[in-house]
């Protein structure tokens, strides 16, 4: 039966899918050639730099479009995620790539370049590759490799599914990024207020468990809170009506005051002409 390796990512030269069709089919070809079938997601003719006509073309010549699959833009990753038996993202660069946690979540072995956030999302589950603009050969070897092993070992694919999730369980939940959310927003409206630090009050760590709603509230401070900061991500009517947003909903929801004094810590920043700076 074959083995699917998928890839969910715009068909452009950042990342790299190349790899996957310039070498790995034909590396293992006496092994591999009908026990694999690469199976990619994404956009290609709508990006300014389409990479599927030239994919299409080295797949035709090296005589493996049989096993090379276009599926083009999809809504239904995660459908196919469950369809697959390994996800490979072979990206040059990324920032901390969703695909790569909705991978490991689904419990999808995941073989992916070590680049930027990457090996800090992997860990020690699956397997990471060289960094292609690094050692380019290392990059296609090693995948050809891990490919070719996983594919003949079903086992050694659940293990290292069942790590991935498991580590994408204990970190990329939902509850921990508003926990340390609000540990940021603590910290910088202690560090930047005349008055006593504040906490948390017991009542809004309820809430922060048993309501989605909260999320927008924590999303919206941080904004805000970045802006004013660092005068790059917003221009500074919205941070300011962002600030306003927040105040209003932390002293509506809880009463605590903790609202106010970010309303007036965002006013200072305002004041001091560190968030008036254009995007």
């Amino acid at each position: 039966m074959s083995v699917v390796c998928f890839t969910a990512a715009r068909l452009t030269p950042i990342k790299d899918i190349s790899i996957n069709c310039r070498r790995s089919p034909t590396q293992t070809a006496s092994n591999l050639a009908a026990k694999s079938t690469f199976v990619w997601a994404g956009p290609g003719s709508t990006t300014h730099d389409n990479m599927e006509p030239e994919l299409r073309a080295n797949a035709n010549k090296l005589g493996v479009e049989n096993q090379v699959k276009f599926l083009g833009q999809r809504w239904d990753i995660a459908d196919w995620l469950d369809a697959s038996d390994i996800f490979i993202l072979s990206s040059e660069a990324e920032g901390m790539p969703l695909a790569v946690m909705e991978a490991m979540a689904k419990g999808l072995p995941v073989i992916a370049t070590a680049v930027s956030g990457i090996p800090e999302e992997l860990g020690d589950t699956g397997k990471l590759i060289p960094d292609p603009k690094i050692d380019p050969q290392g990059t296609v070897k090693e995948l050809a490799e891990t490919v070719e092993k996983w594919a003949k070992n079903p086992e050694l694919r659940q293990l290292a599914g069942q790590a991935g999730q498991q580590r994408a369980v204990a970190m990329f939940q939902e509850k921990r990024m508003l926990r340390e959310y609000a540990e940021v927003i603590d910290r910088a409206l202690s560090a930047n207020s005349n008055s006593d630090s504040i906490s948390l009050s017991p009542k809004l760590q309820k809430q922060m468990r048993e309501t989605d709603e909260f999320a927008e509230l924590l999303l919206f401070s941080v904004a805000s809170l970045g802006s004013a900061r660092s005068g790059r991500h917003l221009r500074n009517g919205a941070a300011f009506a962002i600030c306003l947003r927040s105040q209003a909903v932390f002293d509506n929801r809880n009463n605590s005051g903790l609202g106010e004094k970010f309303y007036y810590f965002c006013l200072r920043t305002r004041k001091s002409d560190r968030c008036c700076h254009a995007d």
